[in-house]
Order: structure tokens, then sequence, then C-alpha cells
């Protein structure tokens, strides 16, 4: 079917209903539009001109770099300058910094601590005598910060060869040959102080802590997610422990992370203090995780989850940090990472 379209001629039938045929062109030739007059027209010509200077303008400082003008010299420098003889404290006068004429993108920010009024008046004359004695004795010991000056001294050497015995007891580690195609992952000691309620020390901690931040994802260690606990759970688990009057029982796991199995091949250097001198290419081959890695939550968590399972728990799907078990006299439920039991 061949069809015929024409400009002025419409392709539909024309009905009663459409009115006259009449061109656009014939009905914008009467509309009345008010004349211009020649002042106006001037006004508009100047205010297009004066938009276009404004342009050009602007334009000019496009892709410009913003750098800090030169601050006017001040009046004590212009005296100074004047009178060389006349000498002026150089703690009054603050040092222009060199950064100032740099771009503020390049400019250094200055860090300043804010000093509150309450630090002109603490004191210790209304705390106990135990609470004083206790904050003389943190502030008189002296933790060290490196390996060189803990083993200047006898306690802390001694903490850190019991830390290392510890270690052993529960087989972290075999020492090995260290392969060409591995990187072993660094580490080293942590102290601190235990102190008793009444201020005296209880004995000197040596901790030995790998460096996980230099472990590489899919070589030494893949998956590091471990649930953690949920307040909600321990408020409902109070909860009921004190409307049906159960007991309630809390334990600690002494060095929890030293625990857990690992399940990749990590590498580690020997801690400081105790290489080796004629086995120099010697690593630890880590069979248990250790404060640091990356691993270490996990590998605990999933011993701990089977420890439990083995004992006829049953692990909630609404929490998997608590475990249930069910008898015919009582309700048992383990609250991991807190370790209750009622």
């Amino acid at each position: 079917m061949d069809v015929t379209f024409h400009e002025t001629q419409s392709f539909y039938v024309s009905s009663p209903l459409q009115g006259e045929k009449t061109l656009e062109m014939d009905e914008l030739s009467f509309l009345s539009l008010p004349c211009q007059s020649s002042q106006d027209a001037q006004e508009l010509r100047n205010e297009t001109i004066r938009i276009h200077n404004k342009d050009e303008e602007e334009d000019k400082f496009f892709g410009q770099k913003y750098e800090r003008r030169k601050q006017p010299t001040s009046t004590l420098e212009q005296e100074k300058l004047s009178n060389p003889e006349v000498r002026i404290p150089e703690d009054n006068i603050d040092e222009v910094s060199i950064t100032d004429d740099l771009p503020i993108a390049l400019r250094k920010e200055r860090r300043s601590c804010a000093k509150y009024p309450i630090s002109q008046h603490v004191c210790t004359n209304n705390l106990s005598d135990k609470h004083r004695s206790f904050i003389a004795a943190i502030d008189t010991t002296k933790i060290p910060t490196s390996i060189q000056e803990a083993m200047k001294l006898e306690h802390w050497t001694q903490a850190m060869k019991e830390e290392m015995n510890a270690l052993e007891r529960n087989s972290t580690w075999e020492i090995v040959d260290k392969p060409r195609d591995k990187k072993a992952v660094g580490c080293r000691w942590l102290f601190t102080v235990k102190h008793k309620a009444d201020g005296t020390i209880e004995r000197y901690k040596a901790r030995l802590v790998a460096k996980g931040y230099t472990q590489t994802y899919g070589i030494d260690y893949e998956e590091t997610f471990a649930p953690v606990a949920k307040m909600n759970t321990v408020r409902v688990i109070l909860a009921l422990a004190a409307h049906f009057r159960w007991d309630l029982h809390k334990l600690d796991v002494k060095n929890v992370f030293l625990h857990g199995d690992l399940e990749e091949e990590v590498y580690m250097d020997i801690p400081p203090g105790f290489e080796v001198k004629n086995e120099r290419n010697k690593v630890c081959l880590l069979k248990k995780a250790l404060y640091g890695l990356k691993q270490s939550p996990r590998a605990w968590f999933g011993r701990f989850t089977k420890a439990m399972i083995s004992l006829g728990y049953r692990q909630s799907q609404g929490d998997h940090t608590l475990f249930i078990k069910h008898s015919s006299t009582q309700v048992n439920s383990t609250y991991c990472l807190s370790m209750w039991m009622t």
C-alpha cells in the first residue's frame, strides 16, 4: 500500500469539528506584538556587552593556581626595621610558617590539643589510701617499649622465659627450615604489669604477638570472620536466670586465642631475644593460633564450637555464640566469649 504525504494537506479527512483550514503563519499574523523602542533596544545591547565582558574576565582565571597573598608588614616589624637598636623578645612574635606561601592543598595542618580548666584542679586528696597507692604504683612502674630495654632487667627477662615455656608446652610451633617460596610473619614482645587491689605488683607479664599486618590473603590466611557477643542475648539470659532462680557461673579461658588450631600454613620469625646464632635460616611453623594473627579469633571459635557440640550442646541459629543443652531435670546454656553457664 502506497501512501503519499503532503506538507499543506492533512492525511486524515477533515471533520466539521476541526473548524476551518488555516495556516499557522496566518494565525500569527493577527497577533499584535508591542513595538520595542530604540532606548530599550540600546539598554538590552549594553547589558549583553557587559555580560560578555564579565565572561571574558572569568575565563582569564580559569585553570590558574590559587596562591596565598603576602601579608602586610605589621607595625612592630616596621618599627624594628626603622630602629635596629630596639630589641623585641622573640617569644612575643609568632613565627611565620614557611608553608604559608604554598597552595592550600599542599599546606600541612597545625594540630593542637585543648587544655581544659579541670586540668588545673586534679588532685587525689579525696581518694582512698588503696586508690592513691594504686595510682602511685602505676606512675612509678616503667614498662619497657623495646626488647633491648626489657633484656636489661631480670624480672622482664624472666617474664619472657615464662611466656616461651608456656608456648612450647602448648606446642604452638615447630622449628623448621624456611622454604624459599614462603614469607615469614614477624613478631614482637608486649609488656605489661598486673597490679593487686592495694596497688602492689602482682606479676610482670610479657606476651608474644605476631605482626598480622604482614600477612597476605590467600597465602597464609583465608577467612577471618568470627561471631561476636550480642548484648541482647546476655540480657535475655540474665532475665531468665533471675526469673527462674537459675545458678549462673562465669568462666575465663587463659590465653584463649592460643588454643585455636590453624588450617593455613603460617611461618613466623624466631621470637626476638631467643634466636640461635648458628641457625640463621630457621623459622617457626605455627601449629596453633597466636595473638595478632588475622585468623586467630576464627580458629578459637571453631575449636570451641566442636568441643561444645561433642558434649551434646546445640548451637543457636539466632545467635551462634549461644549453645543450649536440654535434659530431664535442667536446661544448660553456655554463652561463648564470656563463658557464662546457667
